[in-house]
């Protein structure tokens, strides 16, 4: 049976969302103002939540039920699990943030009901809230840091030739240094750095400071085989 909509009223998503790691710090007025825009939805066995490679811009949370999170091969088709999500486990973080396509493909595994929180809602707050930008934060780079997301994270990556005119003690302005990435770790006052929009037009993420340089991750997404590139040169931190 196709997904359908749930019939939970808007004071039930709010108690179950605010009980949440990702929404917990989340003031319980602001959670009531945004419950009424979350889409909750039924799903049966086997039905898709989000689609690999679909339209990216919604945030999942599982409310009751379980749902399984996996990888599509794109030669063969074929989706293998790398992740068992249950109640209050959230999915589609990098592309509530960023835009991009869902890297993931989400089937229920049992029926089970999600909400689903709008691209706008994310962002608006990741701009006000900033318990919930750390959590989110971490959450994504937990998955670049466990689930491979990062092709270059155990591995050093050669460094670009060095600009004409580099600056004294320092790289060229206009290099890109490309840097190991796999011990960064995202953090509260990263997760400020970078406006929300500026994440999200150009799908980047934060992720440490080195030599008074922010390290981003740029997004560069194919389907079933999402990957982060380093920019080690992106701005000067103050």
């Amino acid at each position: 049976m196709a997904q359908r909509k749930s019939s939970l009223d808007a004071a039930t998503v709010s108690e179950f969302i605010s009980s949440t790691s990702l929404f917990k710090t989340c003031d319980a007025g602001l959670i009531d103002k945004i419950a009424p825009h979350i889409e909750a939805w039924d799903y049966d066995k086997g039905d898709v939540v989000f689609r690999a490679g679909g339209n990216g811009g919604q945030l999942g949370l599982v409310f009751a039920g379980s749902a399984s999170q996996g990888t599509v091969d794109p030669a063969s088709g074929q989706v293998r699990e790398s992740k068992k999500l249950s109640i209050g486990d959230c999915f589609g973080e990098l592309s509530a943030v960023m835009g991009t396509p869902q890297q993931y493909q989400i089937v229920a595994a049992s029926s089970c009901t999600s909400f689903l929180v709008p691209k706008v809602v994310v962002g608006q707050l990741c701009s006000k809230v900033a318990g919930f930008s750390h959590a989110l934060a971490k959450r994504l780079g937990a998955q670049v840091t466990k689930n491979g997301l990062l092709a270059a994270s155990n591995r050093d990556v050669a460094m670009p030739p060095a600009a004409s005119s580099p600056r004294e003690g320092g790289a060229g302005e206009d290099t890109i240094e490309f840097v190991r990435a796999g011990s960064f770790e995202p953090n509260e006052q990263l997760a400020k750095m970078l406006p929300v929009n500026v994440m999200q037009k150009f799908r980047l993420l934060p992720l440490g400071q080195r030599d008074g340089r922010l390290v981003v991750g740029m997004s560069t997404h194919s389907v079933g085989r999402p990957a982060l590139n380093f920019l080690g040169l992106f701005r000067q931190s103050q």
